[in-house]
């Protein structure tokens, strides 16, 4: 017995356009499911970039009370500037800033609390005052924001 070959119109070359709209809606709700996934894994980045800037803040604490002996102070008020006495940052009682000054050379940041360079001490407590210090901001909340400064005499 001996089979005729097949005509060309049954074989096919291609796909059709049921085949090609299946292929789409799988890949469609492959990307549906891994979209979230992506987010969630983001989402725990950020959770644990912050629960590090935390680790390095009470680091930063401890190093400060082992240099010292004592930890940073809460400042004198909020809106305190930085103290600095014959052009370096005072230390201890005499530092009307607060805790996130003093810890600055324990979280990386010597060269913003010894004032970057200003030469007055006006220009000391400007450039601490608006320097970033992303540590002190979670990543889920917002990101790092300056702040503005100016003599108030």
């Amino acid at each position: 017995m001996d089979h005729a070959p097949e005509p060309v119109a049954a074989q096919r070359k291609g796909f059709t356009l049921i085949e090609l709209l299946v292929v789409i809606a799988i890949i469609g709700v492959l990307i549906g499911l891994l979209v979230p996934a992506v987010q969630q894994v983001r989402e725990a980045a950020s959770r644990l970039q912050c629960q590090n800037n935390l680790k390095q803040i009470g680091l930063a604490f401890h190093t400060h009370h082992d240099t010292l002996r004592y930890f940073p102070t809460g400042g004198w008020d909020w809106y305190w500037p930085p103290t600095y006495v014959n052009g370096q940052p005072a230390v201890g009682a005499d530092q009307r800033a607060g805790w996130g000054f003093q810890v600055l050379p324990y979280l990386e940041a010597a060269n913003v609390w010894r004032g970057g360079g200003g030469a007055t001490v006006l220009d000391r407590q400007q450039i601490a005052v608006r320097a970033t210090i992303p540590v002190f901001f979670c990543p889920t909340r917002r990101p790092p924001q300056t702040v503005t400064f100016s003599d108030p005499a």
